[in-house]
């Protein structure tokens, strides 16, 4: 009995207390949150875990989409020949030779990176890396979320306005669009109040049982 009340105390902390969780991609944050391996990144921070895939419409047979880690986020490399403005150590490099890793861009096809949360979540806020907002060369970015319809933002700060959902998607469409995902943050979804009375009332149920049986 001991062992389920802790259980309920621990529960009606995290109902009332659910803090959110910043996850850094880029190294230039000092503190990178993510493991990258080919087309996928896994994360779990703060309790909040799950993964991130890149896709191309690359037509190109070695085009192989994959993510790519640099100083200011992950990217997509879709391609021996991608672009590749900022690899890791700092530099600039307009040519994605060596593995040097390229962004999300819509040079000739689209690139886009889904991330998946084990558990829903509260969608809070997306940074996005080397976003260049000015005209007449101004980025894009289109984000979606749980695969529903895709908004364009214009700025490198997106606020998602505390939604909850288990996927979002950045997608860049349009040939000047050249970005990295630099952090996102979210939140737990708080236990339910019905919930919590349901485990209240078990453990009043249990403690009646326990005196009847004495």
């Amino acid at each position: 009995m001991k062992k389920f009340l802790a259980i309920l105390s621990v529960a009606v902390v995290a109902s009332t207390g659910a803090q959110a969780v910043t996850v850094n991609m880029a190294e230039h944050s000092g503190s990178v949150d993510v493991a990258v391996d080919g087309k996928t990144a896994t994360f779990d921070k703060g309790g909040i875990s799950g993964t991130i895939e890149a896709f191309s419409t690359n037509p190109y047979p070695d085009a192989n989409p994959t993510i790519t880690s640099n100083y200011y986020g992950l990217g997509v490399r879709n391609g021996p020949d991608d672009v590749a403005y900022y690899p890791g150590d700092g530099t600039y490099d307009a040519g994605d030779y060596g593995s040097l890793g390229g962004e999300i861009d819509g040079r000739n096809q689209d690139d886009w990176l889904t991330f998946t949360f084990k558990t829903a979540v509260r969608l809070i806020s997306l940074t996005l890396g080397n976003f260049d907002g000015t005209d007449p060369w101004n980025d894009n970015a289109y984000i979606s979320v749980d695969g529903g319809p895709e908004t364009r933002i214009s700025t490198w700060f997106h606020s998602f306005g505390d939604v909850a959902a288990t996927s979002f998607t950045v997608r860049a469409r349009d040939y000047d669009d050249e970005f990295l995902a630099y952090s996102f943050t979210v939140a737990p979804i708080p236990l339910p109040a019905s919930a919590l009375l349901l485990l209240g009332g078990l453990a009043g149920f249990g403690l009646m049982r326990r005196k009847q049986t004495r």
